[in-house]
């Protein structure tokens, strides 16, 4: 096994559910976290901004030795990954790839998709055009959340505060004819206890 280290990045505490997963799948690998709280929110950003923050922590982890780059912030995976991919030395991941669209189409009821996610993520369609690539049966409808990203970044997970703003976030969608509900952010990841509660009260 390669000795070097695995890159995992994100704006924030988001990124770590990423690295709860992979060490679930590979805890014999060594890893590197960084989290980018110096600009975080990356989500209220312009892409420009975001590039230029992704590529400073590119460089740096790269300046570490990383052998591979896994982007754990859904952000920077929408208007960043895709400029960088095949051009650096390393494998890079980002939260975006064929293999999501694959699991959406296997447990999806329909077409129709929900998706949560930052205001930048929404504004660049990411999502949309990466199942567009795919297929063009999908119907995506997609709200930002960013206030609920906040809270979960100030560790207010009262369901007092936290399921009146899912209900808010969630309100616009027609979750009875949706066929899956993607959480677009990896700081989700933390409330989805919440979100499956509300989706199947």
């Amino acid at each position: 096994m390669n000795k070097f280290p695995i890159g995992i990045f994100d704006s924030d505490i988001g990124g770590l559910s990423v690295v709860d997963e992979f060490r679930r799948i590979s805890p014999y690998e060594d890893i590197i976290y960084f989290a980018d709280t110096a600009n975080y929110p990356y989500g209220t950003k312009q892409k420009e901004q975001v590039v230029g923050y992704f590529d400073n922590i590119v460089n740096f982890l790269l300046n570490k030795k990383v052998k591979a780059l896994l982007c754990a912030c859904s952000t920077a995976s929408a208007v960043a990954v895709p400029l960088y991919a095949g051009r650096l030395k390393v494998d890079l991941i980002g939260m975006f790839n064929e293999r999501l669209v694959t699991y959406v189409q296997e447990v999806s009821k329909n077409h129709n998709i929900a998706l949560i996610a930052t205001e930048l993520t929404v504004k660049s369609k990411g999502f949309e055009n990466l199942f567009k690539n795919v297929s063009e049966h999908f119907e995506i409808k997609s709200k930002p959340a960013s206030k609920l990203v906040n809270l979960i970044t100030n560790c207010d997970f009262s369901p007092n505060v936290i399921m009146p703003e899912i209900k808010s976030v969630l309100k616009d969608f027609d979750l009875k004819n949706t066929g899956a509900l993607i959480i677009g952010c990896t700081h989700f990841y933390h409330i989805t206890d919440f979100l499956s509660g509300y989706l199947n009260g």
